[in-house]
């Protein structure tokens, strides 16, 4: 299910109409797994340990992670 909402993510940020979609990859990267990450925990699935090493592999520098974030906000 979490793997859904990354990809759903990716669709509507970083489809040919979208206004991110020529972002870095690691910006996609880290912007599908927020939004994957906060879907999964509205409905009660802690993915933590996941979503937070896969958007550290992505996302080596803080200012990359909070650009990213920043926009999706």
């Amino acid at each position: 299910m979490k793997t859904l909402y990354h990809e759903y993510a990716h669709s509507q940020l970083h489809g040919l109409k979208s206004a991110f979609k020529d972002r870095p990859r690691a910006y996609q990267e880290t912007q599908a797994e927020a939004v994957a990450y906060v879907a999964m925990q509205n409905i009660g699935v802690d993915t933590s340990n996941y979503s937070l090493g896969y958007v550290a592999t992505w996302a080596k520098d803080k200012a990359v992670i909070h650009s990213a974030l920043s926009e999706i906000q």
